[in-house]
């Protein structure tokens, strides 16, 4: 079974049937499947590995930030990045301050004295970001330090909810993980956490962050593994001290000045948002798009910070699309195909079960097969060295935390995440100075990377690759 909110977006409107350029599919949250297994499926573990591999794809793939789009019209319009990516609504900064009552997951059998100790630290997710905190060491109400970095983390939905979880942190060669999970924070979507949050005044007396407590769910706690005394089992509740702000990115972002300055220390360091939007590559041998294509990715990162690191989904084979500019609906040219190949129908028997006229059926079949003629010849004249064109069209969305991060760095993968190529790097160091703007669409040479561990099977791509790759395009980077 699956449960979840499946959200459906139409747009963008176009002046032509269906009057709909596409729609794009997505959860705003992870949706909850439930599998059930059976025979050598029941083998222990193996239940949450595979319970894991389907959250991943599903997250990977409908989860925002990503999405799913169909295409109803060739429209021009429908290519606009801005309809086809979900575009975020504002950055969610969190910092976890204190919590109280944790489970003692630390703790001798025997001892006279009652005191449970545990290292915690704090994990947590919205969409496609997540973090950690430090880990306080022998602590059940542990208070962070004040210079603990914020968690930044992208909103593109107001429903989008703040998964996080208390961890015990149980490293060590002698200390095996009996108790690992404290308590985990309910579901909570962004909505609700800032309207349930309390305002925190600054020296100037304008509100500079707002706090929330709440109480952890420790119900998946290891209750069995804890001391009979712990608080967790004399139904003590442990809670969590969190300080949330909002910044918003569609009616009132604030300028560069103001997070360069004495905000800038507030805001511990948030300089903005790098929009780095990927539209297509020519030049890939036709064997590598077709075969292993759907495996390139994008990675995006600034120089001098490993840590943060923004891939793309994988990109597409690009076709010429079939438009024969008659007034007919792309629904039926799947359907028209299938009648005369599959059952042998002719012109009048497709138009009686259509409801089309005759000439119009006539008509689209003899433009359906000039285009495919001209496709067939053309792809003969190339022969072996015919190249691919690729497509993306994706926007990704970088925070930039240090002003002195001015460069752009854009890589390439294979399916096993190698680094197969690298784009010139772009230099951002005027954009992020003047506060707003975007760099002009550009074409970048990609250049061969690192060559992969092994050079066998799917890891050859990037000999094949090169030298034919030699013209994907990156589209201008705003901020």
């Amino acid at each position: 079974s699956m449960a979840g909110r499946l959200c459906l977006a139409l747009k963008p409107l176009v002046t032509r049937w269906p009057l709909v350029g596409g729609v794009h599919v997505f959860f705003a949250n992870q949706p909850k499947v439930e599998l059930k297994y059976k025979g050598l499926a029941e083998f222990p573990g193996l239940a949450q590995k595979v319970q894991g591999a389907v959250d991943d794809v599903i997250r990977q793939a409908l989860v925002l930030p990503n999405i799913k789009s169909f295409k109803f019209s060739p429209d021009a319009q429908t290519v606009n990045l801005e309809d086809a990516s979900q575009q975020p609504l504002g950055v969610l900064r969190v910092r976890v301050l204190r919590a109280r009552n944790l489970a003692g997951a630390n703790w001798q059998l025997g001892s006279n004295v009652e005191r449970f100790t545990s290292d915690p630290f704090c994990a947590m997710r919205l969409g496609a970001t997540s973090m950690k905190t430090s880990t306080v060491r022998g602590e059940t109400s542990p208070e962070w330090p004040s210079d603990e970095p914020v968690a930044c983390l992208l909103v593109y939905h107001h429903e989008q909810e703040l998964e996080l979880e208390v961890l015990n942190d149980s490293r060590g060669v002698f200390r095996p993980k009996l108790v690992h999970l404290l308590g985990r924070m309910p579901p909570t979507s962004v909505r609700t956490l800032l309207h349930r949050a309390e305002p925190v005044q600054g020296k100037d007396g304008q509100e500079v962050m707002h706090r929330r407590r709440v109480v952890l769910d420790t119900s998946s706690v290891n209750t069995a593994m804890l001391h009979i005394n712990d608080p967790v089992n004399t139904g003590i509740p442990s809670e969590l001290d969190l300080s949330v702000e909002w910044l918003d990115l569609v009616s009132g972002a604030p300028t560069v000045s103001e997070l360069t300055g004495k905000s800038a220390r507030k805001r511990n360091g948030l300089v903005g948002l790098l929009l780095v939007e990927l539209h297509g590559g020519i030049g890939f041998p036709g064997e590598v798009a077709s075969a292993l294509g759907r495996g390139l990715r994008w990675q995006c990162r600034l120089h001098g910070d490993v840590t943060k690191l923004v891939q793309s989904q994988p990109g597409r084979l690009h076709r010429e699309d079939f438009e024969p500019h008659l007034p007919l609906p792309r629904i039926l040219f799947e359907v028209i195909d299938r009648l005369q190949a599959e059952d042998g129908l002719a012109c009048d028997d497709i138009a009686d079960i259509t409801n089309l006229s005759p000439d119009l059926v006539k008509q689209y079949l003899e433009a359906r097969d000039e285009f495919r003629r001209k496709a067939e010849e053309q792809r003969q004249q190339m022969g072996e060295d015919m190249s691919a064109e690729m497509r993306w069209q994706q926007t990704l969305h970088l925070l930039v935390k240090q002003q002195g991060l001015a460069t752009l760095i854009v890589e390439l993968l294979d399916q096993e995440n190698h680094v197969i190529g690298k784009l010139e790097e772009i230099d951002v160091h005027q954009l992020l100075h003047d506060g707003f703007g975007a760099l002009p669409r550009m074409t970048l040479k990609l250049s061969p990377g690192e060559p992969p561990p092994a050079a066998s099977g799917q890891s050859r791509l990037a000999s094949w690759l090169f030298p034919y790759c030699s013209k994907p395009v990156l589209a201008g980077v705003s901020a």
